[in-house]
């Protein structure tokens, strides 16, 4: 529902606004253009309303 960037930290966020019960889950996919080759990598946080975080890691290799 809403996404704008935090420059000083050169990240992005999301928000979804979409309740997810207890057990359950939601598929989010993200479509990344790659600029150069390399390997990137970072976490992922994953919060609620109330800023119970999650991390996650993402290692992505993009080949010439």
């Amino acid at each position: 529902t809403d996404t704008y960037p935090l420059p000083v930290f050169d990240q992005r966020t999301w928000s979804f606004g979409l309740p997810v019960a207890a057990g359950q889950q939601m598929v989010v996919t993200y479509v990344l253009n790659p600029v150069a080759p390399g390997r990137y990598s970072g976490t992922v946080d994953v919060c609620n309303p109330t800023q119970d975080c999650t991390s996650l890691f993402a290692d992505i290799l993009v080949q010439p």
